[in-house]
């Protein structure tokens, strides 16, 4: 079922202002780790426990001047964090925060867009937020901030690859379990000659000594040698 345009739209703003809300906050959490382990105190001065500290900073980069090389390219330069802050912030869109609820006559869904390819939104639009960083870089017209683009390029893909292949990899329920057993299996044949404990390997039978499979082959050869001494 989807949600109304405008159910929608609440659950993206919702989402964004949360997730802002906590990239904020971590900010000052590591601010103050760094601080303890320096062995100084960190932001404690606006609000309590410096809390508002995050709001403060905000208010001092609105208020900042803005200023970029005279010779970069302003739109490139202008649109590129912000491409790059979206589809960061846009990859959230496909994640479910949860089963759904029933509010008032409406059924609103855990996420902002349910797609049957969720996982290859999210790697698509990590792969598209690296172009802003490159694009940033080049319309700086500096040839020190493209190389630092390329390289933040660099540790991003290289990041993204192994992300995609760890989470693509597929796997059967089970074959961690049968490949430990098999191990412990076939590495426990020297105990009954050391200690004279039997081994917890099932024996071979008739019908299953002509096809072992790779998961019990290691306990058929346990078996075959606990037998053979």
């Amino acid at each position: 079922m989807t949600d109304p345009w405008w159910i929608s739209l609440i659950k993206a703003f919702l989402i964004i202002n949360l997730l802002l809300l906590l990239f904020a906050y971590m900010t000052w959490v590591e601010r103050k780790v760094l601080a303890r382990m320096q062995l100084r105190y960190g932001p404690n001065r606006v609000g309590p426990f410096g809390l508002l500290q995050p709001i403060a900073d905000l208010i001092k980069l609105i208020r900042k001047e803005s200023f970029f090389p005279a010779s970069a390219v302003d739109v490139l330069y202008i649109a590129a964090p912000v491409f790059s802050s979206f589809t960061a912030l846009a990859a959230f869109s496909v994640i479910p925060f949860g089963p759904g609820w029933h509010i008032w006559k409406w059924n609103v869904s855990g996420e902002v867009a349910n797609l049957p390819i969720a996982l290859v939104v999210i790697f698509a639009l990590s792969s598209l937020g690296i172009y802003g960083f490159i694009v940033g870089g080049w319309a700086s017209d500096s040839k020190y901030a493209l190389l630092g683009s390329m390289r933040t390029c660099a540790q991003m893909v290289s990041y993204e690859v192994s992300l995609t292949f760890a989470r693509s990899r597929p796997r059967r329920s089970g074959s961690s379990a049968r490949s430990s057993w098999a191990w412990w299996c076939s590495s426990s044949q020297v105990w009954p000659r050391r200690t004279g404990r039997r081994s917890t390997c099932p024996r071979p039978t008739p019908s299953s000594s002509r096809a072992t499979t790779p998961s019990t082959a290691g306990c058929a050869s346990a078996s075959s040698r606990w037998a053979s001494t």
